[in-house]
Formats: structure tokens, C-alpha cells, sequence
């Protein structure tokens, strides 16, 4: 059985939302990573200059996910509950835009096929998502305690 056009237009719009949120949760781990190698390397967050963030928010801004976890990993400063999430994360990431047209393009062969294909990428944006209101909630905390720190 051959793909419609709305088989295609549905694909490339699962594919664009996958980037799409992939990319917010880049974003919210390069805030979260850079707030951590501040305040792991100067101990005071108040120290910090808006020159400080800007530099290094511009170079993690560069990075994609996989560097971002690996510079988190050796930080020790993402939760263990979410470091195997992050692991399956990064690599089905890198199926979607390396490798799932190569591996899947047989996937529109029937229509059990193509909703399993459509939900493997459904469930990768679902956890984008999740991931980053995890990551979120991270910073949160660690902002939080550091506010109560200083009103203490």
C-alpha cells in the first residue's frame, strides 16, 4: 500500500514538532547547565555578572543535547532519575533525524505500520515535553534554595 499525501503531511508535521520541542528542551538544559556550572565553579550565585551569563549561555547555546548531558554527567548535576530517560532520549533523537527515514521508510507498507512509526515519534515528543518540565523543575528547586539561603 503506497503513502497518501496526508500520510506525508503527517510525518513531516510529527518530524517538525519533534524538532520543534527537542529545541525547547535544549534550551532549558542550556539554562539549567549553565546555572549549575556557576554554581558549582563560584559557590555564589550573587557573584555572578550578566557578562558572566551572557558569555556562557552563548557558547552551551552552540551545543546540542548529547554535549549537554555529558558536560551535566561529569557536573554530577542531573538527577540519577533522569539520567537513563536522558541516555534513551539523546538516542532516539538521533534515529529521528539521522536514521528513521533509512530504518522505516517500509513503514508505510500497511496501516499498523504507519501508526506504530506515527507513535514512536508521538511518544518522543510526549517525552520532550516531560523531560523538560523535569529539567524545569530542576532549576526551579535550585533557585529556590538558593533565594532561601540568601533570606536566612
Amino acid at each position: 500500500m503506497p503513502y497518501t499525501v496526508d500520510d506525508a503531511q503527517r510525518l513531516f508535521k510529527l518530524l517538525g514538532q519533534a524538532v520543534w520541542y527537542t529545541q525547547h528542551l535544549e534550551l532549558v538544559v542550556t539554562q539549567y547547565n549553565s546555572l549549575m556550572t556557576f554554581q558549582q565553579g563560584l559557590g555564589d550565585i550573587n557573584r555572578i555578572s550578566e557578562n558572566d551569563v551572557r558569555k556562557m549561555l552563548s557558547t552551551k547555546k552552540t551545543q546540542t543535547l548529547e554535549p549537554l548531558f555529558i558536560s551535566m554527567a561529569a557536573q554530577d548535576s542531573l538527577p540519577d532519575r533522569l539520567k537513563d530517560r536522558f541516555r534513551f532520549f539523546i538516542k532516539t533523537r538521533s534515529w529521528i533525524l539521522h536514521d528513521c527515514v533509512v530504518d522505516k521508510h517500509l513503514s508505510f507498507k500497511d496501516e499498523k505500520s504507519q501508526q506504530f512509526f506515527y507513535g514512536l515519534i508521538e511518544e518522543y515528543i510526549e517525552e520532550a515535553k516531560a523531560l523538560k518540565s523535569e529539567v524545569f523543575n530542576e532549576m526551579e528547586i535550585c533557585l529556590k534554595a538558593k533565594v532561601s539561603h540568601y533570606q536566612s
